[in-house]
């Protein structure tokens, strides 16, 4: 994560802006969801989401290795960033 929004930039041809964009709706996902991540592990424990969650993260950098100059934002980017993004909201819950 630390390194993708320098290769949207060299790779994908994004602006500073325009890659920092792209990975708002982690934010968005995660500020939506956690919250009730966290009610539904206090109600049925949090082994669900301790063992679930680390798998959908990993889908999500799974995905985000087809991310390369060629694509465009909608069917590379995007699909990579809602996957991580659901799966940090079901990992780090508050």
């Amino acid at each position: 994560m630390f390194l993708l929004p320098t290769v949207l930039q060299e790779a994908a041809g994004y602006s500073p802006l325009a890659s920092g964009a792209a990975l708002l709706p982690i934010t968005l996902i995660m500020l939506t969801l956690s919250a009730r991540s966290g009610a539904l592990a206090a109600r049925i424990g949090p082994r669900l989401q301790m063992s679930v969650g680390p798998l959908v993260i990993a889908a999500g950098l799974l995905l985000f290795t087809r991310v390369a100059g060629s694509g465009g934002y909608i069917t590379d980017v995007l699909p990579a960033v809602l996957v991580f993004g659901f799966g940090l909201a079901i990992n780090v819950a508050r």
